[in-house]
């Protein structure tokens, strides 16, 4: 989760979700805070931390959460990019990217690593212009798994009111073969339409962001 002001509400969410359990950070200008819901009883959390907090880069540092399900460890770091289209703001994500990779690949070379997030930029912009190429110029060590859906319709776009999709979910090469399985999946849920006052109800309650999410079929 992102931009998560109040740690009180943040508190009563976790107490309404019965078993359910979380971690928000504090650190963020003006509380907007990064944060991780998880089931107890389906993983093991064995610990949170930021990293890269002294990186303009980010406006708020990555948050790390090192986890096992059922005995497979799955490191996933929540970012929140700095947001806008000009071109400071663009360099701001570029260089996100930078140290984001060269961490990866320092630190985690190994693991499975999963990187989510509201990124604010579009994974479809022209080589020159595209925030994501330390990534993207790696393909045999890095993969966004929403990549379909930055290619499709943007009926199914993370960031409707735009419209473009800037949420997205990268994996590391350890998880290709996982993700390469019939039933893993990765789609943008449309929970507004299980709402009734559908996107209207959606965006005052909620966000004005949809989901985005992966099924990983071990």
């Amino acid at each position: 989760m992102q931009e998560i002001k109040s740690g009180t509400a943040f508190q009563q969410l976790l107490d309404s979700l019965d078993t359910w359990d979380g971690y928000r950070t504090n650190s963020a200008a003006y509380g907007i805070n990064l944060a991780f819901v998880y089931n107890p009883a389906n993983i093991n959390v064995n610990q949170y931390y930021e990293i890269l907090e002294h990186e303009d880069a980010f406006p708020r540092p990555p948050l790390v959460i090192e986890l096992e399900w059922q005995n497979v460890p799955i490191i996933v770091i929540n970012n929140h990019f700095k947001a806008m289209g000009d071109e400071d703001s663009q360099n701001h994500r570029l260089q996100a990217c930078t140290l984001l990779e060269e961490y990866i690949r320092t630190n985690l070379a190994d693991d499975n690593v999963i990187v989510i997030g509201d990124l604010n930029d579009e994974l479809t912009d022209a080589q020159s212009v595209n925030v994501f190429g330390p990534f993207l110029s790696q393909p045999s060590a890095y993969k966004f798994a929403d990549y379909s859906i930055a290619q499709g319709s943007s009926k199914y776009w993370s960031y409707p009111t735009w419209p473009s999709h800037i949420d997205h979910i990268l994996i590391t090469d350890e998880l290709f073969g996982v993700f390469a399985n019939s039933a893993s999946v990765i789609k943008t849920l449309l929970i507004e339409n299980y709402m009734e006052g559908g996107w209207n109800e959606y965006a005052v309650k909620i966000s004005d962001h949809r989901p985005v999410a992966l099924k990983l079929a071990f």
